[in-house]
């Protein structure tokens, strides 16, 4: 079939998850810059590899993302109130009016003290952008092998520099205690510059495709502010012409969020322990033309382990968050819209369709939700609970939504390496992609076809070192 024809001529398929595993072993300095030396080589020897087996290699592709600062002018800013920025990819072919929003992750600061430490690396400030962002992964890739559906489309990537998933929506400066730092929570805002410069520069009003994605914290912001984007687009292609005012539309949006279904979970010992050693962030390296290389994200060790309840309960609180306004008005009579920034109560109220990637065993969350990695009975609990929450809040209330819920012991950017009813997350999500009602309410199934899968579930107990395996 044509899928085991692209396992046998993908030569790099497995690069995302070796990066991944390089990237935890801190030496990731080290393989960036050997990866920038080796480019040249690396493509000749892709391209031999190739002819010998026969396949033909993909024509050359744009790789290339180009910075575009964002406008102040609505109080948009990073933490310490550089200006916020995102990096855009043209697409090309039938991808040209087609567009994939990328969300970066990177954890989140719950303290004044935490957030000013972080307002001073890349996680809180611009400061250190560099023109170009170059080496995508995953579903960012412009490799047909790879990223099958998204390769040729407009490609956004929105840096994170807000420390609340581009939630913050406080017009008062907050000042540090015991220093003359002030801080600027406005995630909101940035969040609401890129949709403006992308109607205005990049035909948002006009796509027919559009997916709203981000990884981690990034992925976080998708729960909560999904509809806000699909709906502002809507309106926008309704105001330019290009759809009715009311669906059936003529643009299809909707949202993939990787590794963002956190729990709303407090362990009895949370926030007693000192974070874990180890790195506050992974900072973007440069090559030597000056760009930075974009590499699987490793967070910033900002939570406390345990405290995640609390620590994002304060970003609610001090940052204002905006969250889903559905959720927000069903909380009006008891207090507890924080609850809001957690994806279980907001996932319900998502009326755009969405397909989220997800492990039962979230690597980060046995870290920091639960703080431990050596309780097999604890994490096959919040394995279950993970499952349960999802399924009740996610997939059954709303049967156009799909996801890929697997049971390998990791946290996002496994695009193309964990196997579930012979399919990897990217062939997945294009099948249920393809299912989603057409324009006009048309199927883009034959019309004969039997009801198509929308949920692939990898059913096994922790620890199961074979479900993070490709399948042959």
């Amino acid at each position: 079939g044509p899928y085991r024809r692209r396992a046998r001529c993908r030569i790099d398929a497995q690069l995302p998850r070796e990066r991944e595993q390089r990237l935890r072993n801190g030496w990731a300095a080290t393989l960036v810059s050997a990866q920038t030396r080796m480019a040249a080589i690396t493509r000749t020897l892709t391209a031999l590899a190739l002819a010998l087996r026969g396949c033909t290699a993909a024509p050359a592709s744009n790789d290339t993302y180009h910075q575009v600062v964002l406008s102040q002018e609505e109080g948009a800013a990073c933490l310490d109130g550089s200006p916020p920025s995102l990096y855009f990819r043209a697409g090309s072919g039938d991808g040209a009016s087609k567009l994939l929003v990328y969300h970066e992750g990177g954890g989140w600061c719950e303290s004044m003290e935490d957030c000013a430490d972080r307002a001073r690396g890349h996680y809180g400030s611009s400061a250190g952008d560099g023109a170009t962002l170059a080496d995508a992964q995953g579903y960012l890739s412009p490799d047909p092998e790879v990223n099958p559906m998204m390769y040729n489309w407009n490609s956004v990537y929105l840096r994170y520099c807000d420390g609340a998933s581009f939630s913050g929506n406080n017009a008062t400066l907050a000042t540090v205690p015991g220093a003359a730092q002030q801080l600027h929570f406005k995630g909101a805002a940035n969040r609401r510059a890129a949709f403006h410069w992308l109607l205005s520069n990049a035909s948002l009003a006009s796509m027919t495709d559009v997916v709203i994605a981000g990884s981690s914290a990034g992925a976080l912001a998708v729960y909560l502010h999904l509809d806000d984007w699909c709906d502002g687009i809507l309106r926008a292609a309704a105001a330019a012409g290009a759809a009715p005012s009311s669906p059936p539309a003529a643009v299809r949006c909707v949202g993939m969020p990787d590794s963002g279904f956190f729990l709303d979970y407090e362990a009895p010992n949370g926030g007693l322990a000192p974070p874990p050693a180890g790195r506050k962030e992974l900072a973007r390296s440069s090559d030597s033309t000056g760009s930075s290389r974009l590499a699987t994200e490793l967070l910033p060790q900002t939570t406390q382990p345990g405290n995640y309840r609390d620590g994002l309960r304060w970003a609610y609180q001090q940052q204002n968050a905006s969250v889903h306004p559905d959720c927000r008005a069903s909380h009006a009579s008891d207090g507890a819209a924080w609850s809001c920034m957690f994806a279980e109560h907001a996932a319900p109220f998502v009326h755009t369709p969405l397909f989220a990637l997800q492990s039962q065993y979230d690597q980060w969350q046995t870290d920091h939700v639960l703080a431990t990695n050596t309780d097999a009975a604890l994490i096959n609990q919040m394995g279950a609970n993970i499952t349960a929450r999802i399924f009740a809040g996610l997939i059954h209330p709303h049967p156009a939504n799909g996801m890929f819920l697997d049971a390998c012991h990791h946290h996002s950017w496994y695009w193309g390496n964990i196997t579930i009813d012979g399919r990897v997350v990217a062939q997945a999500m294009a099948e249920w992609y393809a299912a989603l009602p057409g324009r006009g309410g048309r199927s883009t199934r034959p019309a004969a076809a039997s009801q198509p899968q929308r949920v692939w579930w990898q059913q096994e107990v922790y620890p199961c070192a074979a479900c993070c395996a490709n399948g042959p």
